[in-house]
């Protein structure tokens, strides 16, 4: 038998939207992060019994991680605004240009920082950008470090599901950029727009750093997903859940 994390989610501006799909198909105990989707896997006509809302294991354990120290923090050169872009299938030229006119739009709001992205098709533009831009760049983290950077900052910018996850258990602001991760449950600590300049860029920016997003959001759980899962796991007699599977309506 096969027990599936995070099945139901919709993040339509990425390949693994498809797989994740395709996974919860070949499950048999489904664990799903949100209300929203176990409805989705429902949907995907899965057995009832099989699905449970558990959170998400991303915002276990974050409430024993304290704000990054002043020492480290000034060493990462003391970001108000983290920046995370991650490519989004797209030529190496739209990377970059897309992330240099952001990092344009973002001048003289506060002390920008960018993550270094992911290594998908595309990484290099976004890359070639940062360097033009002459911002400082953090190439990695540990997943500790990087939630105590996270308490400190005024605001997180990009495309990354941690402004959509661990931000909103941390209450952190967002400002989402794009596509990406178009379909996913946006918290009270997002907001949302579609490109990287002009007014409508402004107005979201504005909006993002008003004050009223500074909120927690407890939709993904409040932080014991995986004692969830293991006590589920306990539970469970494996041998009452059918190998074979059918469609429920």
């Amino acid at each position: 038998r096969v027990a599936h994390i995070h099945g139901g989610d919709v993040a339509v501006g990425v390949a693994d939207d498809s797989m994740r799909h395709a996974t919860t198909k070949l499950s048999h105990l489904h664990l799903a992060a949100t209300r929203l989707s176990a409805d989705r896997i429902l949907a995907m006509g899965e057995r009832p019994d099989s699905v449970f809302v558990v959170g998400s294991p991303a915002i276990d354990e974050l409430d024993s991680i304290p704000p990054l120290d002043e020492a480290t923090w000034v060493s990462l050169g003391s970001p108000e605004i983290l920046v995370q872009m991650h490519p989004t299938g797209q030529s190496d030229e739209i990377e970059h240009d897309l992330s240099l006119s952001l990092f344009e739009s973002l001048s003289g709001t506060g002390r920008l920082v960018v993550m270094a992205p992911n290594i998908d098709p595309g990484s290099e533009g976004i890359r070639r950008a940062i360097l033009e831009s002459g911002l400082p760049l953090i190439e990695h983290l540990r997943r500790t470090e990087f939630i105590a950077l996270l308490r400190r900052l005024r605001l997180f910018v990009g495309n990354s599901s941690a402004g959509l996850l661990e931000c909103a258990a941390l209450g952190v602001p967002v400002l989402d950029i794009g596509d990406r991760q178009a379909g996913r449950e946006r918290g009270v600590n997002v907001t949302h727009v579609d490109g990287v300049t002009g007014p409508g860029f402004e107005r979201a920016f504005n909006q993002a750093t008003g004050g009223s997003n500074a909120r927690v959001d407890d939709r993904f759980g409040s932080g014991d997903s995986g004692r969830n899962i293991a006590n589920l796991l306990a539970e469970i007699d494996f041998e009452q859940i059918p190998v074979r599977k059918r469609w429920y309506p």
